[in-house]
């Protein structure tokens, strides 16, 4: 195997580790984090954190950075590198300056966003409004570093960077609050302990000797930035407002006992776009190096394999979840929550669907055709809004999780399968019949759990007994299926590491 593959694997373990301990974290101390600060804070804090994405969005320059580098690095052109990270960094601190002046001009226009809030929730979400605000601006030029760590490669360090502020941000948070510092230290936390990982990151980069020429101007590198990152920009406003501009709008049609609802749901729904996502990026080289080789038949075997492997180990969790959701949810956080496994159920089934299809994603990017899922991405975003406001002020939490769920599998899925088939040559017959053995498990999978569950489980079971019963009983089911189902890669893949055990 070589080092990149290695790199690529353990970068991906290290992903799959990350959404372990958010899962295990998130059972432990988000129902006690709930009970020590209170539902309607809690709804403020994802109010906050969320309302705060729209300003310091990346623009898409980090993907942007990481394709260039890693073309430089293809061509054999590596002393190029620290020009383009000298010219990056002066971009970033120009639109930092930008970005300051934009988060205190909407300061004062917080009152009229968040009319339906009372006068002490205005008032506690403004402060915690200008402290996360604070170390967003200062956090902000660092943005661009994750490009240059996955164009070299170093893709396990990413991951224990990104898995050292998880941890930094829980532990943190429990500290503080059993020091009873209250609600305000949560969001000290969300601000300060990325701030400081990123100074890390650029120390680590110094060490490994990637430097930046900061005198550096180039009108022709510039435009090629831009060419890429106009594109970029789009998809990633794009998506702030399909996944973040939820709680805005309940704050706006609804409350926040609806934001802490879908924020439940959100939180579930993100496990699965981490693990979705979790090799996003780390192809990024792989495929740039195919495509100046003009390698297709590889492609497309890398992108029946990666599917594959993501409908596994994505699809593990996802259909989780729908089986044994409602019960977890439930005992996790309260009978109160039980909309929430709606608004789960509803995010996390058309995510399986486009994640699934990340090389296709990849390779738009790499062959400067990005700008079709821009398109795509908008008229998600626009549809996703629409239907929003027409579904919120009846529905709530559950009425916005429809909406995105219904936005993204009408274009996302069903019009970018078009875009892959006319623009990269993607072949939906042959990718369906790749996927089909696992589709067929998982529609096993379900009988298998259905029948059993009713059949044998006792009718005065709940709580967590009943959780662990009923999950146990499914992911029996799912590893007799994947036994039937999967190809000899996969399952030297996924019992290689309990062989090593075993002669260890």
């Amino acid at each position: 195997m070589t080092d990149s593959s290695k790199q690529i694997k353990m970068g991906a373990v290290l992903s799959y580790g990350m959404v372990l301990f958010n899962i295990i974290c998130g059972l432990l101390y988000t129902p006690w984090m709930i009970r020590q600060i209170g539902k309607a804070d809690y709804g403020l804090y994802i109010l906050v954190t969320s309302f705060l994405h729209y300003f310091v969005v990346d623009f898409g320059l980090w993907m942007a950075v990481n394709k260039i580098l890693s073309r430089l690095r293809a061509e054999g052109r590596e002393d190029e590198e620290k020009n383009v990270i000298g010219l990056t960094t002066k971009i970033y601190l120009c639109m930092d300056i930008v970005v300051c002046i934009v988060v205190i001009m909407a300061f004062f226009f917080i009152d009229r966003l968040f009319g339906n809030l009372t006068l002490d929730e205005l008032s506690r979400f403004k402060m915690a409004y200008l402290i996360a605000a604070s170390f967003s601006v200062l956090s902000f030029p660092f943005g661009f570093l994750k490009g240059i760590f996955q164009a070299h490669e170093y893709f396990i360090q990413t991951k224990l960077f990104d898995f050292a502020t998880k941890i930094g941000i829980t532990l943190f948070t429990v500290l503080l609050l059993i020091l009873n510092v209250g609600f305000y230290s949560l969001v000290i936390v969300y601000g300060a302990v990325p701030f400081i990982l990123n100074v890390s990151r650029v120390i680590f980069l110094k060490k490994k000797g990637v430097t930046l020429n900061i005198h550096y101007n180039n009108k022709s590198m510039l435009k090629d930035i831009f060419s890429t990152s106009i594109w970029l920009f789009l998809i990633v406003l794009a998506e702030l407002f399909i996944n973040n501009i939820s709680p805005s709008l309940l704050a706006a049609f609804s409350d926040t006992t609806q934001i802490a609802i879908f924020g439940i749901g959100l939180t579930l729904s993100q496990y699965v776009y981490t693990f979705a996502y979790s090799i996003n990026g780390l192809l990024l080289p792989r495929i740039t190096n195919m495509s100046v080789k003009n390698d297709a038949e590889a492609i497309h075997a890398l992108t029946y394999k990666i599917s594959r492997l993501q409908l596994i180990v994505t699809g593990c969790i996802t259909f989780g979840i729908i089986l044994v959701g409602q019960s977890f949810i439930e005992t996790w956080v309260g009978p109160d929550f039980s909309a929430s496994y709606i608004v789960a159920t509803a995010l996390i089934i058309p995510q399986l669907l486009i994640h699934m299809q990340q090389v296709e994603n990849t390779q738009l990017f790499v062959n400067a055709k990005i700008r079709y899922r821009a398109f795509s991405m908008i008229a998600t975003g626009v549809f996703t809004i629409v239907s929003s406001v027409l579904l919120i002020p009846k529905l709530g939490a559950v009425g916005s999780a429809i909406a995105i769920a219904g936005s993204n599998f009408i274009i996302m899925f069903i019009v970018m399968n078009i875009v892959y088939h006319k623009h990269l040559g993607f072949s939906i017959h042959q990718y369906l019949k790749e996927l089909f053995p696992l589709f067929i498990a998982y529609c096993g999978i379900v009988v298998f759990y259905i029948l059993v569950c009713n059949t044998l489980l006792p009718s005065d079971l709940n709580g967590w007994a009943e959780v662990f019963v009923r999950g146990g009983i499914y992911m029996i089911g799912f590893i007799i299926s994947m036994l039937i189902f999967t190809n000899s890669y996969e399952k030297k893949l996924f019992l290689s590491p309990f062989r090593k055990i075993i002669k260890r």
